[in-house]
């Protein structure tokens, strides 16, 4: 029973800590064409999609997003992306890193409002490419046109990307040690903002409804729906009350309990007494 009642209170506090703040951890960004951000930074947001609990890890060029549905207790990567391009930039004695990142893979790729549009590429010569962004290489884009030719463009010579699969992002960084010459950082970094490159130019946004971010519906297995997460960490709590309720009562109880008892064959004893003075004893045999 205790070792029940151990792992109750496991689970509980796993949950709480689940939902706690998170803490600095380490950041690093290197330039050049083979080098990327070595982070692991907390978002609540990604664009129109809400992101519970969670994490963005980049490894490089990799960007990996994690999540935890609200029917499941463990995080899973629902999005895959690459970085196509980073800086580091310092104002007002904050220093950050941007950058742009294409999300390509993942259980909410198709979760992007209007996921289907194409990708338009501006280019550093002012022209404009449409059509969809086919694989990222450490130095450029793959991009196929709408008219079916694939082409490699090199990353200085996109201007500005809009898609509802890119997003730019900045990570606030703290303790920072930068080294001019080789264009690094070291620091730390806790989360990550990202906005949206999906916007139409010349579009009033004023007098719009903002829409809240949603999180979008779970393929996982597990994630159908159900029990939520805050309804199983209440049953699981009464669960653990329950399991040491006799322990604590218990000893309260006892004395009450035999206190009681003893009143009731009092009271029997003198009903008995009466009865007979009255002559209604029922007689035995």
């Amino acid at each position: 029973m205790k070792a029940d009642f151990l792992k109750k209170t496991m689970a509980v506090l796993l949950i709480a800590a689940s939902i706690g703040a998170a803490q600095a951890a380490p950041i690093q960004v290197e330039k050049g064409t083979d080098s990327g951000i070595e982070a692991r930074v907390k978002t609540e947001t990604l664009g129109f999609l809400k992101v519970p609990n969670g994490s963005v890890k980049f490894s490089g060029k990799t960007v990996l997003v994690g999540a935890v549905p609200e029917w499941l207790f463990d995080r899973h990567v629902v999005l895959k992306g690459q970085l196509i391009k980073h800086s580091i930039s310092t104002a007002q004695g904050t220093t950050s890193v941007q950058g742009l990142v294409y999300f390509n893979d993942g259980d909410w790729i198709n979760s992007f409002p209007k996921f289907k549009t194409p990708d338009n590429v501006q280019l550093s010569d002012g022209s404009f490419l449409v059509g969809r962004i086919r694989a990222v290489n450490p130095d450029g884009v793959d991009f196929q046109v709408t008219t079916g030719q694939t082409r490699r463009i090199k990353n200085d010579e996109i201007s500005a990307l809009n898609s509802p699969r890119a997003f730019s992002f900045t990570i606030p960084a703290t303790g920072v040690k930068l080294d001019p010459n080789a264009g690094t950082l070291q620091g730390e970094a806790d989360s990550i903002t990202f906005k949206v490159t999906d916007i139409e130019k010349g579009k009033k946004l004023v007098a719009q409804k903002v829409k809240e971010p949603q999180e979008p519906k779970s393929v996982l297995a597990g994630a159908e729906g159900g029990v939520t997460k805050g309804q199983l960490t209440g049953m699981i709590m009464l669960d653990a009350v329950n399991t040491l309720a006799p322990f604590v009562v218990a000893p309260i109880v006892a004395p009450l309990g035999a206190q009681s008892a003893e009143n009731r064959l009092r009271q029997s004893d003198a009903q008995a007494l009466r009865d007979q003075v009255n002559g209604s004893a029922v007689p035995t045999n």
